[in-house]
C-alpha cells in the first residue's frame, strides 16, 4: 500500500495506476488501518517518510457555537414538528364540531378545542425560541434557552 501526501490518497499495490504521484511512500497495513479508524477531522501527513496521524484541529468558540445552535434548532424544530401533527389532529376535531352545528364558543371551552389552543400556544413558544436561538450569541445565551 501506498499513500500520497499531496493527493492524500491511499494507493493499493495490486491496482494499476498510469499516473501515480511522486510523493509515495510505502505505507503497513497497520498504518492503513490506524490512518481508516482515525478520529474525524485527524489529519494525515508525511514525514521522514514515515505516515503521521495528526490531532483533528480543536474548534473555535465560533465553531462551538455554530455546532450547539445546530442541534438545539434540530431539537425545537423536532419538537415544533410533532406538535403540528397534533395541531392537525385537534383542528380536525374543532372543525367537524362546527361542520356539527355546534357554537364555536361552545367548541373552545370543551376538550377539543382547549387542546387546539394549547397546542397553538406551545407552537408559538417553541417558534420563540427558535428565534432566540438564532440570536443567540455566546454559549451562556444559548444554554439559557430552554429546549
Amino acid at each position: 500500500m501506498k499513500f500520497s501526501k499531496k493527493t492524500g490518497c491511499f494507493y493499493p499495490d495490486d491496482i494499476f495506476y498510469s499516473n501515480m504521484p511522486g510523493d509515495l511512500i510505502e505505507v503497513s497495513t497497520e498504518e492503513f488501518n490506524a490512518a481508516l479508524a482515525r478520529k474525524a477531522g485527524a489529519t494525515l501527513d508525511v514525514q521522514n517518510g514515515k505516515l503521521l496521524i495528526g490531532e483533528a484541529p480543536s474548534l473555535s468558540d465560533g465553531q462551538l457555537l455554530d455546532h450547539a445552535k445546530q442541534n438545539k434548532t434540530a431539537s425545537i424544530v423536532t419538537a415544533i414538528s410533532q406538535l403540528e401533527s397534533e395541531q392537525h389532529r385537534a383542528t380536525r376535531e374543532v372543525l367537524a364540531a362546527i361542520l356539527a352545528g355546534r357554537a364555536v364558543a361552545d367548541i373552545l371551552h370543551d376538550e377539543a378545542g382547549a387542546r387546539l389552543l394549547r397546542v397553538e400556544s406551545d407552537i408559538s413558544q417553541w417558534r420563540a425560541k427558535l428565534s432566540d436561538v438564532s440570536k443567540a450569541q455566546t454559549m451562556a445565551e444559548l444554554a439559557a434557552i430552554a429546549a
